[in-house]
């Protein structure tokens, strides 16, 4: 995905992942509920080398103030999401209550 000129590789959200978006105070229910938030870090995510989340927002608004939009994060959010074990079981432990 490209952000602010800058190509990045989407993170996979493999448990590892959502161990950081838990120490960063979100979890798998947020993803509705603070969509904004948890594309910040699902791009401080992509970004690597321990990126922050501030980081991530700065480079969001530069995107943004430059023209982009959220669109390509948005659908690498959700490929990831379709792809991850890690949410394919927390939906199927959710159909079997």
């Amino acid at each position: 995905m490209t952000i602010n000129g800058k190509t990045y590789t989407p993170a996979r959200l493999t448990f590892s992942a959502m161990r950081l978006m838990e120490k960063n105070g979100l979890t798998v229910n947020d993803i509705g509920s603070r969509p904004l938030e948890f594309l910040t870090l699902y791009l401080a995510l992509s970004m690597g080398n321990n990126t922050d989340v501030d980081t991530a927002a700065a480079e969001l608004d530069a995107h943004l103030d430059a023209g982009g939009d959220l669109n390509e994060i948005s659908e690498a959010l959700d490929n990831a999401v379709r792809a991850s074990g890690f949410f394919r079981e927390g939906t199927a432990e959710t159909k079997a209550k």
